[in-house]
């Protein structure tokens, strides 16, 4: 079997602007990212999954060395972006933006997050960002766990976010949901903290729960 010595990055320069380059393809095809820490290492193992997979590939199916080259600097890129996300930004409380996701619009999933993305105290989870392939149901739920507060924006009937509010409910988060008066839920109320009729007035309330942290 063929083997490969460690060229001690002599090109060092190349490899740089190779991940550079490809973390700005990612900004532009994903947006800029928040996770919380368990979902970063999720999708950190996917991608030491997708190199391995690349390398035997090449070893015993004919695969490409350049297929190899591409999915190690997709993982050096996002490796290097954790080291400089935990190298720099300090702890702070985190808001879960729950909401609904499936049959809806673009404009339907992503406007209101990104009105209160700017205005919440802290940082925000938006598992909008999340894609189909990935493993969102498990990756939703360490997000959960990792916050302090969910805000769930019940503008419409969703089974996702309401399972979203009763695993946070159990998991002693506190939940805070905005639902139209004529479509207030026993269920979600009684698995919320707080209920309102108006996202200003929940972001609001977020605001001074994130001052009390």
């Amino acid at each position: 079997m063929k083997q490969y010595t460690d060229q001690l990055l002599k090109i060092r320069h190349e490899l740089y602007r190779m991940v550079e380059e490809e973390s700005d393809r990612q900004l532009e095809k994903w947006g800029l990212q928040t996770h919380s820490g368990p979902t970063w290492a999720t999708i950190s193992m996917e991608e030491v999954g997708e190199v391995a997979k690349a390398i035997l590939n090449c070893e015993f199916e004919h695969g490409s060395r350049f297929e190899v080259r591409a999915e190690a600097i997709q993982a050096a890129s996002l490796f290097l972006k954790i080291a400089e996300m935990y190298d720099a930004e300090p702890v702070v409380s985190t808001v879960y933006l729950a909401g609904p996701i499936m049959e809806c619009s673009d404009s339907e999933v992503h406007n209101w997050r990104d009105e209160v993305i700017p205005v919440i105290k802290g940082k925000c989870i938006d598992p909008s960002r999340l894609t189909p392939a990935q493993d969102f149901v498990n990756i939703d739920k360490a997000d959960i766990a990792s916050c302090q507060v969910v805000l769930a924006n019940c503008w419409k009937p969703s089974p996702g976010t309401s399972m979203e509010i009763f695993i946070a409910n159990q998991m002693n988060k506190k939940v805070v949901t905005v639902t139209p008066r004529d479509q207030v839920s026993r269920w979600i109320v009684h698995h919320s903290d707080v209920v309102f009729h108006s996202l200003a007035e929940a972001v609001e309330h977020v605001n001074q729960l994130m001052s009390w942290e």
